[in-house]
């Protein structure tokens, strides 16, 4: 797991918070990744399976716009 970014005194944790993929510079979902803004209290709640990541890669985000298209 890389912990690379900082806002304000919070590091950001770079893996998909649905897959656990890195989202880090270089790992290729860098550039499409999409910030979650929960806590990890909310994402522990919706049952998400890495809460402790901080971003959705695109793969798992289109993967639920698919499911929720249907």
């Amino acid at each position: 797991m890389k912990i690379s970014e900082k806002v304000g005194s919070k590091k950001l944790v770079e893996i998909c918070n649905h897959c656990g993929k890195s989202v880090s510079f270089g790992s290729g979902l860098f550039v499409n990744r999409i910030p979650d803004f929960n806590d990890i209290y909310t994402r522990i709640a919706n049952n998400l399976e890495y809460p402790e990541g901080d971003f959705v890669c695109i793969i798992c985000d289109t993967i639920h716009d698919e499911i929720v298209d249907i």
